[in-house]
């Protein structure tokens, strides 16, 4: 029994006794705004002008760009200053978002700041999702909120001129004219929008998105994410907040560090537009004195508050085989070892003439690692090839052909000898990014062996500025620079050029040190590959890029197909004699013309559906491809991939059939080939034996390599799987045999389209193409994320060896199957999660109903002794999520919370620890 103190009973007393009071007029002024603005967005679909729609979203992006870089990096924490031209630009950005003025908001939001989630936080996120995100306006504040409210310290605003002129004339001048009439007056004056059109989409609907969105930091950034920086405190940090707000969804770091001007670590212009708008005016100098924290305080922080997601190791590169660990592609699998079968707890058990002794757990095999050679790069090479640690682990693997080095014969290795001689003076550079990824432009270099340092420079100065530039950058130099220069260079499909090797450490901080808008060029050309470079004596080579005439001369040999993917010299060159050919054929595509012209129609046709279903269906019709849908996905998830791909579980023989049904609305192929692939997918994850490799690209992984022809590896392993199990199952090989003919046509396409139209009179066309194409198109891409999205985005708390991540997005679309790591490390876990929560886990809900019923059973899921273990043997550190310390009095969490720079609680260390940049003095 636990003993409240004195201060602790009079909280719970004082917030028992507290009765709601609703403050109507902001019900009823939310509730019209909402209204409108989705009648704006109906306009916006159907009649506007795409010079309305143009408008409206820069002036969403100028509103965004107010309460972003204005009221609250300015403002409320202070962390930068603002000459008076950008004061005033930022009220009128402000005053467009229409969220009161810059005064209160900025009053309210250090007192959100200070007393973080606590009952003195105007939008305490422990009062529930909706409270947080709108709810807190709607409902009179806690005489708690109202006491910090008063005590927080405003005289800097009060003594800002442009805040208090704001202020004063907010509601008489300032709101009506700039937030609603001017947006309007816009598009009807200068380009004959109709006013209904212009107010609706260009006022309203703006106000809406603006809105929402900003309220999302309030709501989903103090729910999902990690918490890197501070575990004690309930703010997270998240890439889709950070991209939709302009920078703001680094939000356990912003509430950490409330001073720094970019609200995040790295400050990147892509996942920060905010942050990239400030560095832009502190260069014309109407910002300056922008304070940023320091590494070596973000380090101190992180070591003793963070929970331990601020780890990104390098992936381990490997074969055509599996990762560290023998993989498994689930139950039964004969690499499964003993340790895994005594670990399992079981779900339902049920005794059967087979049993778990009697299954065949062959050995693990030892597979030795093919030794890959290892690259080297100059000082600013480590810097820009790592510029994307997401994107140096997803390119784990590559295949970037080097050429055109110029080096001494005893220098040069046999494979360097077959592709070209020390004396060839032009090259084709080209990539070889793998059979099935598309291949862009390339770079054509004339190489110049030059004698000395001068003649070099001088042959550098004839260059224009911009080929400089381009040059310096490919070749991973300051972009300006022309005292140093590599002597060879790996070019670039502009596509997607090289894969950042995986032997290079991925340095998160020296991420941040080049990451800036001196270097756009190079990250550009990085972001899309990588360029490696060797150090070599005083010999240095020249360039000269596009050189168009040997371009035009070489034209056949340059745009052949056959020839793209290979690597040639375009001087008249021969091999070596002692040269051997290749001991395996080069794989060239070959297109699969059915799948790709079926796709198209699939997508065009369900692009209709979303039209028709917008304007013209009934509500029973979307909700009837709404239920289609989530069946669909049920038999994905619950049959093909749960049940028959991974034996996660035993199902009856309703279940079965069931399943069976849903599985053929998913319109994904039979079940035997859905889940014999699948198979082969886990066991050879991500490597060339992968039927979708995610390794060979995002879109690639998602839905192209149904286009392609798979490669001779799949097959062949395709062929060492077991699929005996599903080959004596009825369910399975009658489906396969009448798919195409019965099971495909009539419970894929017809049915579903003949209900709505038979039952409740809808048109055919809409429910053809609104409860099958729309529904089919959804169903296919929405499963297709976990190969792509979810082999890319995400952190790995199981195994950082493999691609699969977490990611809680994928888990809420898919019903489940998001936990992507995890459900690679344990593949014949029935949960596919270790958690197995019903909100991200809609799978496992249904299937613990099944087996409520008894229609399911032997449902297998990991200990939590075997999932510890192997967190702290492969895992990546983000595993930790220690309960959030929850305080029961109004008081800040740990450490003293700031709500920015200035604030009396800030200490010592955290001033001497500050970096700021365009100092000024005052």
């Amino acid at each position: 029994m636990s003993v409240l103190t004195t201060t602790e009973t009079q909280t719970v007393q004082e917030t028992t006794k507290y009765e709601w009071k609703l403050i109507w007029r902001n019900i009823i002024l939310y509730t019209i705004m909402h209204v409108t603005g989705f009648y704006g967005l109906y306009l916006a679909v159907v009649s506007a002008q795409w010079k309305t729609i143009l408008w409206t979203w820069i002036m969403l992006a100028c509103a965004l760009l107010g309460v972003t870089a204005g009221s609250h990096r300015l403002w409320c924490h202070k962390s930068y200053k603002a000459k008076l031209p950008l004061k005033i630009m930022l009220a009128i950005f402000h005053t467009l978002s229409l969220q009161n003025h810059i005064y209160d908001w900025a009053r309210d939001h250090r007192v959100h700041h200070k007393y973080v989630d606590t009952d003195s936080d105007p939008h305490n996120s422990r009062r529930g999702f909706i409270f947080s995100h709108m709810g807190w306006l709607f409902i009179e504040q806690l005489p708690t909120v109202k006491e910090k409210l008063r005590g927080i310290d405003m005289s800097d605003l009060e003594a800002d001129p442009v805040v208090m002129i704001q202020k004063k004339y907010y509601h008489l001048v300032w709101a009506p004219l700039i937030g609603f009439i001017l947006p309007a007056l816009v598009p009807w004056y200068y380009w004959n929008e109709s006013f209904e059109s212009s107010f609706y989409i260009a006022s309203m609907l703006r106000y809406t998105l603006c809105t929402n969105i900003s309220f999302l930091i309030n709501s989903v950034a103090h729910v999902y994410g990690t918490r890197p920086y501070d575990k004690n405190i309930r703010p997270t940090d998240g890439l889709v907040m950070a991209l939709l707000t302009g920078g703001e969804g680094w939000h356990n770091y912003h509430h950490t560090f409330p001073w720094d001007y970019k609200t995040g670590e790295f400050g990147k212009y892509r996942t920060n537009s905010t942050s990239a708008f400030l560095d832009f005016m502190a260069g014309i100098g109407w910002a300056y004195e922008l304070k940023s924290v320091s590494e070596e305080m973000i380090m101190k922080r992180v070591s003793r508050t963070g929970d331990g997601t601020r780890k990104f190791d390098k992936i381990v590169d490997h074969g055509d085989h599996h990762h560290g660990d023998n993989l498994t592609w689930g139950w039964g699998d004969k690499d499964m070892k003993s340790e895994e079968y005594s670990f399992v707890d079981i779900k339902n058990p049920k005794k059967e003439t087979e049993s778990f002794g009697m299954m065949k757990q062959g050995s693990s095999q030892v597979y030795q690692k093919k030794k890959k050679k290892d690259y080297e790069t100059d000082e600013f090479g480590k810097y820009h090839t790592n510029i994307n640690h997401s994107f140096a682990r997803f390119y784990g693997g590559e295949r970037v052909a080097q050429v055109g080095v110029l080096r001494d014969d005893n220098e040069a290795s046999e494979q360097d000898s077959r592709r070209t001689r020390p004396d060839s003076n032009c090259y084709l550079l080209s990539t070889t990014c793998g059979p099935r990824s598309f291949t862009g432009p390339v770079l054509i270099a004339h190489v110049m062996p030059v004698a000395d340092d001068d003649s070099r420079r001088r042959s550098l100065q004839k260059l224009s500025t911009t080929n400089r530039l381009m040059l310096n950058s490919c070749c991973v130099c300051k972009p300006f620079a022309i005292g140093r220069m590599s002597d060879h260079m790996i070019a670039t499909s502009l596509e997607r050029v090289g894969k950042i090797t995986a032997e290079q450490a991925v340095d998160s901080k020296k991420l941040a040190l080049h990451d800036s808008d001196k270097c756009w060029l190079t990250q550009t050309i990085v972001w899309y590959g990588t360029v490696r470079l060797k150090e070599r004596r005083a010999e240095i080579t020249g360039f000269d890029l596009f050189d168009f005439h040997l371009l035009k001369r070489q034209k056949p040999a340059i745009l052949s197909r056959r020839t793209r993917m290979s690597v040639q010299t375009m001087t008249k060159t021969e091999p070596p004699r002692d040269a051997k050919p290749d001991s395996q054929p080069q794989y060239r595509w070959k297109l699969i013309w059915r799948n790709i012209i079926l796709y198209l129609i699939m997508h065009i046709t369900g692009l209709y559906g979303l039209y028709l279903l917008v304007l013209y269906s009934q509500w029973k019709t979307i909700f009837w491809a709404w239920f289609l849908l989530v069946a669909a996905l049920q038999g994905v998830t619950a049959g093909t991939h749960r049940l028959w791909a991974h034996k996660a579980y035993k199902a009856k023989l309703p279940l079965k059939m069931l399943l069976c049904i849903f599985q053929t609305l998913s319109l994904q192929n039979h079940i035997y080939d859905w889940a014999t692939y699948h198979r082969v997918h886990h066991k050879y994850v991500d490597t060339d034996a992968d039927p979708h490799n995610s390794r060979r690209g995002f879109f690639f992984s998602h839905v192209g390599w149904l286009f392609i022809e798979p490669r001779p590896n799949v097959a062949e392993k395709y062929k060492s799987i077991d699929f005996s199990d599903l080959e004596a199952d009825p369910v399975v090989m009658i489906q396969k045999k009448y798919y195409h003919v019965f099971f495909a046509p009539v419970i894929g396409f017809l049915l579903p389209a003949v209900i709505p139209w038979y039952f409740w009179n809808e048109s055919f066309e809409t429910a053809f193409f609104v409860s099958t194409m729309l529904r089919y198109a959804m169903c296919t891409n929405i499963t297709f994320l976990v190969n792509s999205w979810a082999h890319i985005f995400g952190s790995r708390p199981y195994d950082k060896n493999i691609y699969p991540t977490e990611s809680p997005t994928v888990a809420v679309l898919t019903g489940g199957e998001g936990w992507h790591n995890y459900h690679h490390t344990f593949p014949w876990d029935y949960k596919t999660g270790e958690f197995g929560k019903y909100r991200s886990n809609l799978t496992t809900g249904f299937l613990d109903l099944m087996a409520a019923i008894g229609w399911a059973y032997d449902l297998k899921t990991a200990s939590e002794e075997m999932i510890m273990k192997r967190v702290n043997r492969t895992g990546d550190g983000s595993r930790k999520f220690d309960k959030l310390f929850n305080p029961s009095a109004d008081d800040h969490h740990g450490d003293d919370l700031v709500w920015g720079w200035g604030d009396k609680d800030m200490t010592q260390e955290d001033f001497s620890f500050v970096k700021i940049r365009n100092q000024k003095d005052d």
